[in-house]
């Protein structure tokens, strides 16, 4: 497992109660999709980059549409690899940071405008993979990206800064990764 790595990684995100400037957003479970890439710099640990996006719809007066999450990620897996056991569990730990975005943001005058909201994260996590082959395997993982918003952006409306509590999600994630021959 030293070398590149690419993964196609579906999934679903679970995410908790945000305070938006004070008012709080619930979202439900969303599917998504991501994709990741990564460098084996021994068979036990792996530099990664992801990128995964989903769907949810929300509950709140704010927000008339639905809201579309990025993750994006840059971390080390370290992979508990031993020769000849199919079976490989291993950590992560990354950071990187989300994005929510929806098309239908009501704002305090009551007009719908684009908005995005920017959260830089922490990003634990752990799994199993179950090769197949020496170069393809079935990928289970949880992470758990902790931050907060930062910034948002909104449609005609100037970048402000701010700070939330809050911004938990977890993503589950069930995919395939390929280890092309060193």
């Amino acid at each position: 497992m030293v070398g590149l790595s690419g993964g196609f990684v579906p999934g679903t995100t679970v995410t908790g109660e945000r305070q938006f400037e004070g008012t709080e957003v619930k979202t439900t479970w969303g599917s998504g999709v991501g994709l990741q890439a990564g460098y084996g710099y021994t068979p036990r640990l792996l530099f990664l980059a992801s990128i995964d996006r989903s769907s949810h719809s929300s509950d709140n007066a704010q927000i008339a549409g639905d809201i579309t999450l990025y993750h994006y990620d840059f971390g080390a897996r370290y992979q508990f690899h031993r020769r000849d056991v199919r079976y490989v569990p291993y950590v992560s730990l990354a950071v990187g940071g989300k994005q929510f975005k929806t098309r239908s943001f009501i704002d305090s005058s009551g007009v719908a405008r684009r908005a995005t909201f920017n959260a830089r994260a922490i990003i634990p996590g752990g799994g199993m993979q179950l090769f197949f082959t020496e170069n393809f395997a079935l990928d289970a993982n949880v992470v758990v990206s902790i931050g907060s918003v930062h910034r948002i952006d909104i449609q005609q409306v100037q970048r402000s800064s701010m700070k939330s509590s809050g911004g938990l999600t977890t993503r589950l994630r069930v995919g395939v990764n390929w280890y092309p021959e060193s």
